[in-house]
């Protein structure tokens, strides 16, 4: 095992309470907070290859980031609140140059939100008419006991992970293991058998 690299189970252990995004104290990221996010069309959630980030983005993030699902709600259908969020945000981060901030962004929302892979099936999909996290909920309360928004505030990669534990306990056999999980994220040291790995389809959960 390299001694650089961390499984994913492990990282979302070790994930810190609280993060310092450019002077922005902010939790790990949340499923709201991915659902959110991705909801409002953030770029850092979306990664559309094309279309990379704006400063806008990297507000709108640390704003959604910065309050819990209650507090998401009041965001988004308050008169006014998301505009007076931006604007404090713009100040507070004007002297922060854009890579130092847009790095810092991407670190922060690539680290929360990375989790275990799985193994290509054969097959094309997935049923994917229910958002994931959803899919999740209903795991961690099923399974975990815990309450609606307990697990929505549940940090993304914790969620993941026991959703992950959950899905193998009643049968799942396509999450890969950690030493799998190191072979494909330093892929160009393992070229054989490139095909039978594939990314984590989050449609499938």
């Amino acid at each position: 095992m390299r001694e650089d690299w961390i499984s994913p189970w492990w990282q979302a252990m070790l994930l810190p309470e609280r993060w310092d995004v450019c002077g922005i104290s902010v939790p790990s990221l949340t499923l709201w907070h991915s659902f959110a996010l991705e909801n409002i069309a953030n770029l850092y959630l979306l990664d559309i290859k094309d279309y990379p980030p704006t400063r806008d983005d990297a507000y709108s993030l640390l704003i959604v980031a910065s309050l819990d699902m209650a507090g998401g709600k009041r965001l988004m259908t308050g008169p006014f609140f998301m505009a007076r969020r931006m604007k404090w945000m713009r100040r507070k981060l004007r002297k922060v140059d854009w890579e130092t901030l847009d790095d810092a962004c991407r670190d922060y929302v690539q680290t929360c939100m990375r989790s275990a892979s799985r193994w290509k099936d054969g097959t094309s999909g997935g049923a994917a008419g229910v958002p994931y996290q959803f899919g999740i909920v209903r795991a961690l309360c099923a399974e975990w006991g815990m309450a609606r928004d307990d697990a929505w505030n549940r940090s993304y990669a914790q969620a993941r992970a026991e959703a992950n534990a959950s899905a193998e306990f009643h049968g799942d056999g396509s999450v890969m293991s950690p030493s799998a999980q190191e072979m494909e994220d330093n892929w160009q040291e393992h070229p054989a058998n490139n095909e039978d790995m594939v990314q984590f389809d989050i449609s499938k959960n």
